[in-house]
């Protein structure tokens, strides 16, 4: 047990420290910034942000369908898998995005990519590692806790009105018990027997 535990503690913190990752990689270095140089590293820290996680969760939910129709549960290392496949098709499809743009505004696929595209493509996809073994530590950990993740999830959907209600519920009080209907009809309840 204490294993799982430790497995969601790392995987959460590799989960979040990427987003710190990212937003370091994507720093405007003091002095040289400009309207041009934010508005560039903010685009940049967004699509850096939709392919880490997005192509987690777009990998993992397409592995998962596709077990799923087959009957099976997913393990820890078929959701790394899944996850970081998915940062490698969006990665791939950007880098091919990115090419056809140039080569339809410059006429070359190159100008569109540029010098360091693919450099920052293989940098994009090792650190990639991180989120999709943050996931699959978090599915190793909770696998076997899945009662109290419900029990979480279910108590954070709870509208308050409806919290107090079930208390009243549990309490007996303000509920229709059905006891009238033992009065009302002893014949049919075992009470006095019909003559």
């Amino acid at each position: 047990m204490l294993i799982r535990v430790v497995a969601v503690l790392v995987g959460g913190f590799l989960i979040l420290y990427t987003s710190v990752l990212g937003y370091r990689m994507t720093q405007i270095v003091p002095g040289y910034e400009t309207p041009e140089s934010t508005r560039s590293a903010l685009i940049t820290r967004g699509v850096l942000f939709l392919i880490w996680y997005g192509g987690v969760l777009l990998g993992v939910l397409f592995a998962w369908r596709r077990a799923r129709k087959q009957g099976r549960v997913m393990t820890a290392l078929e959701v790394f898998k899944a996850g970081f496949m998915g940062i490698f098709m969006l990665i791939a499809i950007l880098v091919i995005g990115l090419g056809l743009y140039g080569l339809i505004q410059k006429g070359s696929y190159m100008e569109g990519i540029g010098n360091v595209g693919p450099a920052l493509a293989i940098v994009f996809l090792i650190f990639g590692l991180l989120p999709a073994s943050g996931t699959a530590l978090l599915v190793y950990g909770m696998r076997k806790i899945p009662v109290l993740v419900m029990a979480i999830l279910m108590l954070a959907s709870v509208h308050p009105a409806e919290a107090q209600q079930s208390k009243k519920v549990l309490r007996g009080e303000g509920v229709d018990t059905g006891a009238h209907f033992y009065q009302e009809y002893p014949a049919r309840t075992g009470g006095e027997e019909a003559g």
